[in-house]
């Protein structure tokens, strides 16, 4: 991940008094400077925790601000699905399970399959 290219895109800039492998980064806002601290080193993975503190520090939301900036991609769908789908209670077995105890293979052990007409009352 290039966190340099997604700092930029956001409106931070380098702190000159940054060096070796602690990469400090200043934004400028109203309420007063926002600073963050990437401990960079090649080919590292950030833990789960530590990339929600470093997303916290920086000032990403989860939602919004990550697609913006290029952090995740938002892929829509080509096929999207127009038919309405109804459930109904399974055909083959008795609540998800057959004769010999294992779950249904039509429902998938649910009790349940998914139908798009309508059911018959």
């Amino acid at each position: 991940m290039n966190w340099n290219l997604r700092l930029k895109r956001d409106g931070y800039k380098p702190d000159p008094a940054s060096a070796g492998a602690i990469h400090t980064w200043i934004k400028e806002t109203p309420q007063g400077n926002n600073r963050a601290a990437i401990h960079w080193h090649p080919k590292k993975s950030y833990g789960p925790k530590l990339l929600k503190a470093l997303l916290s520090d920086i000032g990403w939301t989860e939602d919004d601000d990550v697609i913006r900036v290029g952090l995740v991609s938002v892929v829509k769908s080509k096929r999207e699905s127009t038919v309405p789908t109804y459930l109904i209670p399974c055909t083959d077995c008795d609540r998800g399970i057959v004769g010999t105890g294992s779950p249904c293979p039509t429902c998938g052990g649910t009790g349940h399959q998914e139908v798009t007409e309508p059911p018959v009352p």
